[in-house]
């Protein structure tokens, strides 16, 4: 028990310290303000990185309104093909809701005489509902074939080139792809270098501008007649239920590909866009850290003003038998104190400004900035939590490392003198 006791000592003392009244205005206003500077660091830092973890979460959510959960891709060359005993166990995967042959050539498209360079990406229908972009028809119908025809759904932005609009009639486009041919029937006629096809347009779709500038969805069929490849294919893409394990599903398909293909999940599909997000969020959180830095030197300053002010009481200490090491521990954990409350402190305060900007959107978006949301998205990930209250506790403990071996320093001083 006595043992307990003294091993809680410099707590006890540190803990009184920071509660009661310091003789001299100017430490507490010095303890304040340090206090004040970690509160306020912790708390912007968590307010802008879960700005930055929410506007990641709108832009993935762009894109993953158009990629698939999975898409394979071959190992060399651009056609390929899955054979049939792997196509046969991915139909039996539970977890699949759908998947498609993917098959996507660029061509001219041109509609009166405007015209534009398209992506043309060719589908099931089954896929092509399964995906949920036949919720983001922003006019017309969401229609890749039916009994009459083969049908366009044009991106917003290649229809903008086009002349075509929401309010304007749905006219049919004229698309130009080059005819493969061998080399000892090449001509310059414009005829036999170019195959023209009369597409009617069934609807605009409107997702994000790297796919509404890019993209001409139509079906699979008529991408084989087109390319003249009816059992091969650009890729093959997965879609898994909404409620799967996702992580559980990937690593059943790649089991069954085993290798012979290339399979890469949303994040390796556009791996540099990750990279870029995950390295503008460090940054900020360095840029950010700066701001506790300077908190961390009022802290110190806060800490050499309270040894010198409780060197009286040191010295009993000291006199009662105290060693250096209880000395150093009492403005050690004092220091660790002030910044851990500060910390939490910190922490309540950016999670209750989140909160407020989850449920009241208090800060908007620039009236003249074109984007889906108005106001500025906030998500949390536990992981920030974790490293800013790390920080925090780091820098604490740097901060109170010197005050403490300067306060024995001085005591010491002070016993030589006399």
């Amino acid at each position: 028990m006595h043992i307990n006791k003294l091993m809680n000592l410099p707590f006890f003392i540190a803990w009184r310290y920071f509660y009661s009244k310091k003789s001299q205005n100017a430490i507490n206003w010095v303890s304040r303000i340090s206090q004040a500077g970690i509160t306020i660091g912790t708390t912007a830092l968590i307010i802008v990185l879960s700005v930055f973890n929410g506007f990641e979460g709108v832009i993935l959510s762009l894109y993953n309104s158009f990629d698939p959960d999975i898409k394979v891709l071959p190992l060399s060359g651009k056609y390929f093909e899955i054979d049939s005993n792997s196509l046969h166990q991915l139909k039996k995967t539970e977890e699949i809701i759908e998947m498609s042959a993917i098959i996507e050539e660029n061509a001219l498209v041109r509609n009166d005489e405007k015209q534009s360079i398209a992506t043309l990406k060719g589908m099931t229908q089954h896929y092509f509902f399964a995906t949920g972009i036949d919720d983001k028809i922003v006019a017309g119908e969401a229609v890749l074939t039916d009994k009459i025809s083969d049908y366009a759904i044009i991106g917003s932005g290649i229809a903008g080139k086009l002349g075509m609009n929401m309010f304007s009639s749905m006219n049919g486009i004229q698309l130009y792809f080059p005819n493969r041919r061998k080399t000892s029937d090449f001509s310059f006629s414009p005829n036999q270098l170019f195959q023209t096809h009369s597409l009617p347009t069934g609807g605009i779709f409107q997702i994000q501008q790297d796919f509404d500038e890019k993209y001409i969805l139509v079906s699979l069929d008529f991408m084989r007649k087109l390319v003249k490849k009816p059992h091969q294919y650009t890729s093959f893409e997965i879609v898994f239920h909404e409620n799967s394990n996702k992580k559980y599903a990937e690593a059943q398909v790649r089991q069954i590909l085993n290798e012979k293909y290339l399979v890469q999940n949303r994040h390796e599909q556009h791996k540099w866009l990750h990279s870029i997000m995950q390295s503008e969020k460090f940054m900020v959180y360095l840029i950010l850290s700066f701001i506790l830095i300077v908190a961390g030197f009022n802290l110190i300053g806060s800490l050499l003003m309270l040894s010198i002010e409780k060197k009286k009481d040191m010295m009993i200490l000291t006199g009662m038998g105290a060693e250096a090491s209880l000395i150093r521990k009492i403005f050690f954990m004092e220091g660790l104190m002030l910044s851990m409350i500060s910390a939490i402190s910190g922490l309540i305060l950016g999670v209750i400004f989140c909160l407020l900007q989850m449920h009241f959107h208090i800060i908007k978006l620039p009236q003249s900035a074109t984007f889906i949301i108005d106001a500025y998205p906030v998500a949390f990930k536990l992981v920030d939590f974790i490293w800013v209250f790390i920080t925090v506790i780091i820098l604490g403990m740097i901060s109170s490392f010197f005050p403490a071996r300067t306060a024995y320093k001085n005591l010491r001083i002070s016993e030589i003198g006399k």
